[in-house]
């Protein structure tokens, strides 16, 4: 018959024995952990390697192109930006030089075997009202390891139309908006491109913003948008 006591004396564990057994678990999440990350440096290290080398490049190219500002040219006596574009290369000035040791300098982004690379050439080196277009680069590098197709430009189709779709005298229905070119030329358009589009291999887009520099360009957003 159950009187109320128990049967069998309950034992708990002494100090010493949760110190040690807290030592041992300790050892042991340690030695995982180093040998986890001992795996994940043995573990494609050039790869880990080369996929941060092009992120970086890729930040440091974009951040030419976003940070672009119009340099004019005379052309005929008339000044005019300069900025070339076409379906497999891009032209333009930048005021801070990642390859070369120059406070200005030409830079160019260019397709080749479906390989985007970048470029630059000392200001100065051309004339910029004829500058040659097949000019090698002596150094290079990729923007990136995916295949690129060809670029795209959205923009005005001149400095006109620019000045018409802010005029006072037209209506909305009738004022004209950018559009998607596949060549950009500043000296017969007049204009910089707002917007160039990176086409890729796989039907995927890199999208590069041109900063809007003039009171002019302000509301192109909603016209490209639209």
């Amino acid at each position: 018959m159950f009187s109320g006591k128990g049967s069998k004396s309950q034992k708990a564990f002494t100090l010493i024995e949760v110190l040690i057994a807290m030592v041992i678990f300790s050892l042991v999440m340690s030695l995982s952990v180093m040998a986890y990350r001992f795996s994940l440096l043995q573990l494609g290290d050039s790869d880990d390697a080369g996929s941060l080398e092009e992120l970086t490049i890729i930040k440091l190219v974009n951040n030419q192109v976003r940070t672009m500002k119009p340099f004019f040219v005379s052309y005929n006596n008339e000044l005019k930006p300069f900025f070339i574009g076409t379906e497999k290369e891009i032209m333009f000035i930048t005021e801070q030089p990642i390859l070369i040791n120059e406070p200005m300098a030409i830079a160019k982004l260019f397709i080749i075997d479906k390989t985007l690379k970048y470029c630059e050439f000392a200001y100065g080196s051309f004339s910029l009202e004829n500058i040659p277009r097949s000019t090698v680069c002596e150094k290079s590098i990729h923007y990136t390891a995916r295949e690129v197709s060809k670029f795209s430009y959205f923009g005005w189709k001149d400095n006109l139309e620019l000045d018409n779709y802010y005029s006072q005298y037209l209506n909305i229905n009738v004022k004209p908006k950018p559009n998607w070119y596949s060549n950009f030329n500043g000296e017969t358009r007049k204009v910089m491109p707002l917007f160039i589009k990176v086409i890729l291999q796989d039907q995927s887009n890199i999208m590069l913003k041109i900063p809007q520099t003039t009171s002019f360009q302000q509301g192109v957003t909603s016209g490209f948008q639209g």
